[in-house]
């Protein structure tokens, strides 16, 4: 006979089983878990939207998989320039910023060329 009995930690129902089971059953741990990271994944949702926004401006503005554009129709198109997936480049030299595969960079104050590396 147990000494103390368990309690799910999503609905505090008895647990039986094994004496390292924290839940009462899937349906429980899958809520446990959801509620708990909730507010994690609501910023990765909302970051992966502007992304995909993001990418999706840049193959609109590239149908060749090379442009070069104003930063004023990126701008007026709603691409926000802080969100990007990484930076390529050499010191000393101007980086592309990368949205997954497509890339821009600043020629100048306002022109902007954009390029697609799997065309």
């Amino acid at each position: 006979m147990e000494s103390s009995i368990r309690k799910c930690l999503e609905c505090g129902s008895s647990i039986k089983g094994r004496s390292d089971k924290r839940y009462c059953d899937d349906q429980c741990r899958n809520a446990y878990n959801n509620r708990r990271n909730r507010d994690q994944n609501n910023y990765v949702r909302r970051v992966n939207a502007i992304l995909r926004k993001n990418r999706r401006i840049l193959e609109d503005v590239t149908p060749g998989g090379r442009n070069i554009i104003s930063r004023r129709t990126l701008i007026d198109r709603g691409f926000d320039f802080r969100f990007f997936t990484h930076e390529s480049g050499r010191e000393g030299m101007r980086n592309y910023r990368f949205v997954y595969d497509l890339g821009y960079m600043n020629l100048d104050s306002e022109n902007i060329a954009v390029i697609q590396l799997i065309p």
